[in-house]
């Protein structure tokens, strides 16, 4: 009878040690991925601040009033 006790205590506590494993590796995951969003939206922010400052230097230089391409009305 203790020999089948020992075999549930063993099953239980591998169980408990693939939950515990398989947690952690889900917690590290969505870290990693939060860390690789907030990257990305400095990246698209550094991006606007580039172009803008780009769309404002040839506003300045008087490029962006002339024949840019697009029709107007």
């Amino acid at each position: 009878m203790i020999h089948i006790y020992f075999m549930l205590g063993t099953l239980g506590l591998g169980i408990a040690a693939f939950a515990a494993i398989v947690w952690l590796a889900e917690r590290k995951g969505r870290a990693e991925l939060k860390q690789e969003q907030r990257d990305d939206e400095m990246r698209r922010l550094r991006d606007a601040i580039e172009a803008d400052v780009r769309a404002r230097e040839r506003i300045a230089r008087g490029e962006l009033l002339q024949n840019d391409g697009h029709r107007r009305d």
